[in-house]
């Protein structure tokens, strides 16, 4: 059994990693820009560097993980992929794969801590249909281009929670 799914490592619950998240995320600003040297993408997603001197982005995304509606961790359905002889069309080695139950839900969590409140408003506006985009078209994980790891945009729900300091009087 071919097994793409990432792990949780303790409770052993299928898991998307923040990496995979900021990656596709990035991916998304970049398709909605068009533009992968802009501004916006490095100060949003910082910068590597050789000499260890990056500059960390503002955007920091954490892990998710996926549990069945009723809250049971069930075992993981397999699929089958059978790859075919171009001559005979016969397939001959089937392949068994894991894949995340269509029941599943998760919760997707994202920090974006600007470093000047000129942007937020654009900012907020570009993150939102990036993580759109993202979720619903571009997809999570392997298999994307097979229709595998999108989300369902008809359940997609959110809420922002915006933590401002206020002024002193």
């Amino acid at each position: 059994i071919d097994s793409p799914i990432r792990r949780e490592k303790n409770f052993k619950v299928p898991m998307v990693a923040q990496t995979s998240w900021k990656g596709v995320l990035r991916s998304a600003v970049i398709e909605v820009t068009g533009d992968p040297n802009s501004g916006i993408v490095t100060r949003l997603f910082g910068e590597a560097t050789k000499d260890d001197r990056g500059k960390a982005g503002e955007l920091y995304c954490y892990p998710s993980y996926f549990m069945k509606r009723n809250g049971s961790k069930d075992h993981l359905p397999k699929e089958v992929i059978n790859p075919r002889k171009r001559e005979t069309g016969a397939g001959k080695w089937p392949i068994f794969f894991e894949v995340v139950d269509r029941g599943s839900v998760t919760e997707f969590h994202l920090t974006y801590l600007p470093s000047d409140l000129d942007n937020l408003g654009s900012d907020l506006v570009l993150i939102c249909e990036s993580i759109e985009l993202a979720m619903g078209v571009f997809g999570i994980g392997a298999k994307t281009s097979s229709g595998y790891g999108r989300f369902d945009l008809d359940q997609l729900s959110g809420t922002l929670h915006v933590n401002y300091p206020l002024a002193e009087e």
